[in-house]
């Protein structure tokens, strides 16, 4: 499939990112296991992806416990030629937020932090019709979406 929308998606101006060995949807309480820079660096010349998932010490979900972030080995991995991608990145404090950017992470997702802030909306907002309720979560989402940007990247 990988090869299918490497044909694909460059033609429609769409780039392709992707994860070495796949990214579990299961939230799990397992050690993390941590992206290997050689195996990264084989997989981008053996696929061709546009961006890289990396593991580096954040897990999908809310973490239960302090985050051990491999500052050291996210620098290593900065030196592959594709933007780097970072998954179960909520909860994290502003100083991990800008460690990470400082040393390569391009893309974040957050989803269980966006997942939080829908379902706070929602319980606050009083309005009783769906497009209602649809614009305050809207409203909502965008509000962190933009505070966190700003986090990262300045304003």
């Amino acid at each position: 499939m990988l090869a299918t929308l490497r044909e694909v998606l460059p033609e429609k101006g769409r780039a392709v990112g992707a994860v070495p060995g796949g990214y579990g949807g299961e939230v799990s309480q397992e050690p993390v296991a941590y992206t290997d820079p050689v195996e990264a660096r084989r997989y981008l010349e053996e696929t061709g992806v546009d961006a890289l998932a990396v593991s580096i010490g954040t897990r999908h979900g809310l973490h239960k416990g302090p985050v051990r972030l491999n500052l050291p080995l996210l620098e290593e991995l900065d030196q592959l030629p594709v933007p780097l991608v970072l998954h179960g990145a909520s909860g994290l404090s502003p100083e991990e937020y800008r460690a990470l950017v400082a040393r390569g992470i391009r893309k974040i997702n957050l989803y269980a932090d966006l997942a939080l802030e829908a379902a706070s909306v929602l319980k606050k907002v009083e309005a009783e019709d769906y497009l209602s309720l649809m614009a305050a979560m809207k409203e909502g989402l965008k509000d962190l979406a933009m505070a966190r940007m700003r986090l990262w990247w300045g304003s």
